[in-house]
């Protein structure tokens, strides 16, 4: 039987309009799985804000802790698979649905655009993807910001590296997956690596959607 772990790292500084979509999604995601669904959202974290070097050592060490604490304390033998989520995104269940229906074994990410350049609509043209730090296909190549978005073919892309939403299969964890820093890279990369190493793959499925806030609107200061 399948049971998800969905994570919330949660910034304590966060924007209290973002905070209450945030746990909006969270209710509604708990409401649509039921019993086939635990969500943890953590505070232990400082936050983004008070960060002024956003590609340091410092703060990729500082994100690997945070994540990989809420794993060591959360994760349980009943739980199938790992939802992690940044607190911003903004998503729906069915979001959570399309991922695992994309592959229960393998990690799965959605598309991630900023939510200012279009509507859900998949029509619109030319949205800008928001990380792109954090997405990197299969040939090593990061993310563009406009379309294409990527040189390979999609609309599933295979990926060396997902961020902000995607969802990884809990045995990865229990066979030794750690969150670890790796310098000019985000976090997530030490998963993905390992996820690739055992034979799985890491997927971008582009017909997936979500969307992102541009965080200076919201007071936070890019360095």
């Amino acid at each position: 039987m399948m049971k998800i772990l969905a994570l919330v790292p949660v910034k304590r500084n966060m924007h209290p309009k973002l905070r209450l979509r945030c746990f909006d999604n969270v209710l509604a995601m708990q409401s649509y799985f039921q019993g086939q669904m635990d969500v943890y959202l953590d505070f232990r974290g400082p936050g983004d804000a008070m960060i002024t070097d956003f590609r340091s050592l410092d703060r990729l060490k500082n994100l690997a802790d945070v994540r990989q604490g809420m794993v060591n304390d959360y994760l349980r033998p009943d739980h199938t698979h790992v939802l992690m989520i940044d607190a911003d995104v903004a998503y729906t269940p069915k979001t959570v649905t399309d991922l695992l229906r994309t592959s229960k074994t393998d990690i799965v990410a959605p598309a991630v655009y900023i939510e200012d350049t279009g509507a859900w609509d998949q029509a619109i043209p030319r949205r800008e993807w928001y990380d792109t730090w954090g997405f990197i296909d299969a040939e090593g190549t990061r993310v563009n910001i406009f379309p294409p978005y990527f040189d390979m073919p999609g609309p599933i892309v295979p990926m060396s590296c997902v961020g902000t939403m995607y969802l990884v299969p809990a045995e990865l964890f229990r066979q030794g997956a750690q969150y670890q820093a790796v310098d000019g890279f985000v976090d997530h990369l030490s998963i993905c690596a390992f996820a690739r190493n055992a034979g799985r793959k890491v997927l971008c499925n582009l017909g997936i959607i979500v969307q992102h806030p541009r965080l200076t609107d919201y007071g936070e200061k890019r360095g």
